[in-house]
Order: C-alpha cells, then sequence, then structure tokens
C-alpha cells in the first residue's frame, strides 16, 4: 500500500504487550497463531539480560521449551526494531527474559527488563 493511502485510525493496528520486570518464569501474549511487528527492550540491570520469544500456545517452559529469537539486550541499555512485514509465529507467542543466551538457562536477568513487544 502507498504510503499516501495509510490514515490515522483508532481502531486495528498491533497489539501491544508489556512488562515492566519480565522475568524467566515465562508469559503467554498470544495462545494462537501471530505475527510480531517490533519491540523495545530495556535493561535496567549491571549484566546482559536475553529476552527470548517462543512459538508456542502457551506459557513457555524456560530451559526446555526452545526459543523462536533470543534478542541480547546489553546491561543499562536498549533494543528497538521494527519489522514491517512481521515475523510469523504459527502457534502462538510467548516470551520470557533471562540471564543468560543458552537455550536451557533458567536465571533469572540482573535487574528489571522492561519489555514492549508488538504483535497481531
Amino acid at each position: 500500500m502507498p504510503l499516501s493511502n495509510i490514515r490515522p485510525d483508532t481502531a486495528g493496528g498491533c497489539l501491544a504487550g508489556r512488562n515492566v520486570a519480565l522475568a524467566a518464569t515465562g508469559a503467554t501474549l498470544k495462545g494462537n497463531p501471530g505475527q510480531v511487528y517490533g519491540w523495545h527492550f530495556g535493561n535496567a540491570g549491571a549484566s546482559a539480560a536475553f529476552v527470548k520469544l517462543y512459538n508456542t500456545a502457551g506459557v513457555p517452559n524456560v530451559g526446555v521449551t526452545v526459543p523462536f529469537i533470543t534478542i541480547l539486550v546489553p546491561a543499562g541499555g536498549s533494543v528497538t526494531l521494527g519489522i514491517p512485514q512481521g515475523i510469523a509465529f504459527s502457534s502462538g507467542i510467548g516470551w520470557a527474559a533471562t540471564g543468560a543466551a543458552a537455550d536451557a538457562d533458567t536465571s533469572a536477568p540482573s535487574g528489571a527488563v522492561i519489555a514492549n513487544l508488538f504483535y497481531f
């Protein structure tokens, strides 16, 4: 669609998932297929944190369920990405944050991970 056809509207568009202390316990954002269109993750901790997105219809079992995407969030930093075409999740969208990158890691991040995920 050409940009000239885009009009502001109060309906439609992406949903926003927000968590001000995303942890290694895992949570479900969407329990059926969807797409992720972007994110903004901040890390208030003194060590890197790893946000893990899961292609699952239920709550991910962190350390057992294999992440679909792992995003490094540097200590005291943030990561923002917009994905206009979206990333398809065929089962559902789950998320968690851990203190290490390994799929099997279950450690908590060293500080608060502030997470905003834009999905449909």
